[in-house]
């Protein structure tokens, strides 16, 4: 038979694993519907570049600011002012009628000027190269003088050095799928099949790798660098009907240089060969395969992110709010003081360094 006791302790078990599943569910809807997972922008990261935590409960929802509260506001540019840097393509000058009838009865007194902003659309042409053939007057038997043909981008092709730009920027800086200016191209004037772009987009990664490969020395010799990867799914010619899983690995550093190197997998060995040769600090996410590549290499020192290490104890604010509340609070103090440096402008390393250790 259970005695009170017994059944005051199975109570309290129970109390005891319900709170905790419920926090774990709360933890779920917030990675579902909440701010985000993984490697995308967390609603709560936000928060790092604010004042610190002013309490320490979970913060409250945004006050409406009203509008007595807000202060002037900024006075927003005029057209005038906003694109007074385009140049004038063409002047219309507009005449009244009564002067186009008679303009003998008329005197120009003055003018009043205004504006409109136009677009010339992108087209296609094409750019004649023209190579005289000539012969000498005298001696006939010289053979015909013809200056020799310039080099071309691609060779024995029709493609400019413009136009393979157009091409490459569009894709990677506008974010243009080729098939997408394929169709574009064909309004254009003239239809440039997707399977030629894609052999020439092959073509301008070559002529880029010295840049690359420079870029990715400069980073590799410094003693700082920060390191992450992400998953992108991508078309395998050997894989029929599905895509297939890659990652995108960036090497970079802050005000440098930022170099991606696309591998199909995310093991260990992918890390160090990416970071072969590097010594310094090493700042990354909780991925074990940069603190591995750390233990096995010397002179590394692998550094962790203070975002991600936010995330957890904001995770845990709702459970443990006292502990948990008091890290952010520390943590809400050093971005504040990075904050006031940054608007003092003691952006120099050497500076910024002793401030921290201070």
């Amino acid at each position: 038979m259970t005695t009170l006791a017994q059944a005051l302790d199975e109570v309290r078990a129970l109390q005891a694993e319900l709170a905790a599943v419920r926090a774990q569910l709360a933890w779920l809807k917030q990675k579902f519907f909440g701010g985000g997972q993984g490697e995308t922008l967390d609603r709560a990261q936000l928060l790092l570049r604010i004042e610190p935590l002013e309490k320490l409960a979970p913060p409250a929802a945004p006050r409406r600011i009203a509008a007595h509260e807000r202060g002037p506001a900024q006075p927003r540019a005029t057209p005038a002012e906003a694109f007074a840097h385009l140049p004038v393509g063409e002047t219309v000058e507009i005449v009244p009628a009564a002067v186009q009838a008679d303009p003998e009865l008329y005197e120009r007194i003055g003018e009043e000027e205004t504006f409109e902003v136009d677009v010339v659309p992108p087209r296609l042409f094409k750019r004649r190269l023209v190579r005289p053939k000539y012969r000498h007057r005298l001696d006939r038997t010289r053979p015909p003088l013809v200056a020799p043909a310039p080099a071309r981008p691609v060779p024995g092709g029709y493609a400019s050095a413009g136009l393979l730009a157009w091409i490459t920027l569009s894709k990677y800086v506008d974010h243009q799928p080729l098939y997408r200016q394929e169709q574009m191209a064909a309004r254009w004037g003239a239809r440039i099949a997707r399977q030629t772009m894609v052999d020439w987009i092959a073509l301008v990664a070559q002529w880029l790798q010295p840049i690359y490969q420079i870029m990715r020395r400069q980073l590799l010799a410094g003693d700082y660098v920060q390191c992450d990867e992400t998953p992108l799914r991508c078309h395998d010619p050997d894989v029929r009907g599905e895509t297939v899983a890659g990652w995108l690995w960036a090497v970079s550093r802050p005000r440098g240089d930022v170099v991606f190197e696309w591998r199909m997998s995310r093991r260990q060995a992918e890390a160090a060969s990416l970071l072969a040769g590097f010594k310094g600090v090493l700042q990354s996410d909780a991925y074990p395969a940069y603190a591995a590549f750390a233990r096995e290499h010397e002179g590394v020192v692998c550094v962790g992110c203070w975002a991600h290490a936010r995330r957890r104890f904001h995770e845990a604010l709702e459970e443990a709010p006292v502990p948990a509340g008091f890290v952010l609070r520390l943590i809400g103090h050093l971005y504040a003081m990075e904050a006031q440096w940054d608007e003092a402008g003691w952006t120099e390393p050497a500076v910024r360094a002793h401030l921290r250790r201070r």
